[in-house]
């Protein structure tokens, strides 16, 4: 091989002449050396050409090497260190062990024409997936558990639940070993030292979620089943666009990290992974650079809070997540007194710039079965004496704390979660549920998980048979918004006929038609859709009308007339489920049950 000067860009490994550019920032004393291991067991240090240092920035090109025979680091002085920039770490194959001694090179990868997914946040419907966690368990029946490849296995399943876009907990290469301290993420981020003693090993937990610092742009190796992730990663990507399905993925970036490795960070994982977007955690984040950054115009961007995008600078490629839609959504479905016009506002504040994601659970706090199950938390696994975790959840347990047999509640507890999902898919926005919802998974109560790497949060496939009903009501739902653009608009809903096209796009309704009540101490209302302003033609034949009534009484409401030559028909009740066949309404009201969701649609 041979070494002769390169270029200080990029920064990382990089293609140059017959070999490869290395771009080092060296934040330490010393004169820097690259050091060599090879797969024999052989180890060399190489000087940088004199001449090739920016600022820290060193750089060299190397010529005639075999990448595929060696891993490299760094050494200035004393202190050895790790590629930030690395594409693969060794020594983190294996899960729960985390020791990180050197960089793969990267290897090339066939991408087989792969390109990202573009698709507006209005048509999207996003399912929160821990990569270890959603086939770990033995029920999942794949055979790579716990691994970008399960997750590939479980696609068809995916695609049938209606699924287009899956948000991967942090996949890089986090250090998930560290001492048992408290709870909250911001503490847990110290890493176990080689030396400790064996009693101070044994206090070590995991951090199974995986907000804590690591190589941020290297997948994590110890979910590829083969140990290694760079591969398996692209693998996966592919295999999901392949089917029409997005990937996005979280990163977290801990206190000090900086701006300009969280951009390059960004885009490593849209150029080289392919990845569709992406939601940016710490504390530090330049959001405004991302929003503006070109090579990120195509690739969805999601914050935290609303507040903390500039107003300036939306983009057609950002979103938020909409945490009121949860708080508030939770105490409407738990019957709180108040809360019928924030129900209301949430159903109509998607569409438009930026974006909202909207969700009912998410991997802090209840899981969607525990939030119609449990009234208080229940942390006590987690070995802090349950003083850990949100005291505010916003859950009824319908009558009984925990797991029962009594069918009244068992039947109480389907019901509400089935009005949930309704709440979830039938509102403007980008809907996004996490992974088990569905078929009612169920943390034990624990809303603070962060370092149950067991069957508390691993998703238990048996679950999936158990509460069939549940899922067929959701992949149906899906359906029903994916078919039908009206409850998925990509501009404002108006509230108002501004086409003269009948009567509004959207309606609201009381007890009487077109005289909704939205006094705080009603809890029932009538939401109308008109078909006629639906993004396709083709859909301008169905109006819809769905009551809602989260009152522990039954409710009256007396229907809008349907447009000429239409009728309408009961689709589905929360009560029951959806009618195959729908048959007319001879009635011009409707009584509602308590805790129900009745919707009707208007057709020939």
């Amino acid at each position: 091989m041979q070494v002769k000067p390169g270029s200080p860009y990029p920064i990382g490994v990089s293609s140059c002449n017959n070999g490869i550019n290395i771009a080092v920032v060296n934040p330490f004393e010393g004169e820097l050396k690259l050091v060599l291991n090879d797969i024999h067991g052989g180890k060399k240090e190489i000087s940088f050409p004199k001449g090739s240092k920016v600022g820290q920035v060193h750089f060299m090109c190397i010529e005639d090497i075999d990448t595929s025979s060696y891993t490299y680091s760094f050494r200035a002085g004393k202190e050895h260190f790790i590629d930030p920039y690395a594409y693969r770490l060794k020594g983190t194959m294996k899960w729960g062990h985390y020791d990180p001694t050197g960089a793969y090179f990267p290897a090339p990868y066939n991408w087989e024409g792969d390109e990202v997914i573009k698709r507006d946040f209005s048509k999207m419907i996003m399912y929160l997936i821990h990569v270890r966690g959603f086939t770990a368990h033995r029920s999942s029946g794949v055979k790579h558990r716990g691994t970008f490849e399960g997750l590939v296995e479980k696609l068809p399943y995916i695609k049938n639940l209606g699924v287009n876009a899956i948000e991967l907990m942090p996949p890089y290469d986090f250090n998930e070993v560290f001492r048992l301290k408290p709870a909250n993420i911001e503490e847990v981020n110290n890493p176990v030292v080689a030396d400790e003693p064996p009693k101070e090993r044994q206090k070590i937990k995991l951090n199974y979620w995986g907000f804590t610092e690591g190589a941020q742009m290297a997948p994590k190796n110890s979910y590829s089943a083969y140990g290694d992730g760079d591969k398996s990663f692209k693998d996966m990507v592919r295999a999901f666009h392949k089917e029409g399905i997005q990937v996005l993925i979280q990163l977290y970036f801990p206190k000090g990290v900086g701006r300009d490795f969280i951009v390059h960070s960004a885009r490593r994982w849209v150029s080289d992974y392919h990845v569709d977007g992406l939601r940016i955690l710490g504390e530090s984040v330049p959001k405004k650079t991302l929003i503006e950054d070109p090579y990120l115009k195509d690739t969805h961007i999601i914050f935290d809070e609303l507040n903390s995008v500039p107003a300036e600078m939306p983009g057609e490629n950002t979103a938020v997540l909409n945490e009121a839609f949860l708080r508030d959504n939770r105490k409407f479905l738990k019957s709180d007194a108040d809360m019928l016009d924030a129900f209301v506002r949430h159903q109509f504040e998607g569409g438009g710039k930026p974006g909202s994601i909207n969700f009912i659970s998410s991997y802090y706090g209840f899981t969607m079965n525990d939030m119609v199950t449990f009234d208080a938390k229940h942390n006590e696994d987690n070995g802090e004496h349950n003083i850990d975790g949100s005291e505010y959840n916003y859950s009824w347990n319908c009558g009984i704390e925990g797991n029962t047999r009594r069918k009244a509640v068992e039947a109480l507890r389907q019901k509400q979660l089935k009005n949930a999902f309704v709440y979830l898919m039938l509102a403007q926005g980008t809907p996004e549920f996490v992974a088990g919802d569905e078929f009612r998974n169920s943390q034990k109560g624990n809303n603070n998980a962060y370092c149950q790497d067991n069957s508390i949060t691993w998703l238990n496939w048996n679950d999936l048979n158990k509460h069939a009903e549940l899922t067929d009501f959701v992949r149906t739902l899906i359906k029903l918004r994916t078919d039908n653009s009206v409850f998925c608009r990509k501009d404002k809903v108006r509230l108002s006929d501004f086409k003269s096209l009948g009567h509004p796009d959207v309606s609201l309704h009381g007890e009487m038609a077109w005289a909704p009540r939205l006094e705080n101490y009603n809890r029932h209302i009538g939401i109308m859709y008109n078909g006629a302003y639906a993004e396709k033609a083709s859909e301008a034949d169905k109006d819809y009308y769905i009551a809602y009534n989260m009152h522990w009484q039954k409710h009256k409401f007396s229907l809008p007339k349907p447009p000429k030559g239409r009728r309408w028909k009961v689709l589905m009740t929360t009560s029951g489920g959806f009618n195959i066949k729908p048959e007319s309404l001879k009635e011009t009201d409707i009584t509602v049950p308590e805790r129900s969701i009745v919707m009707l649609v208007a057709s020939k």
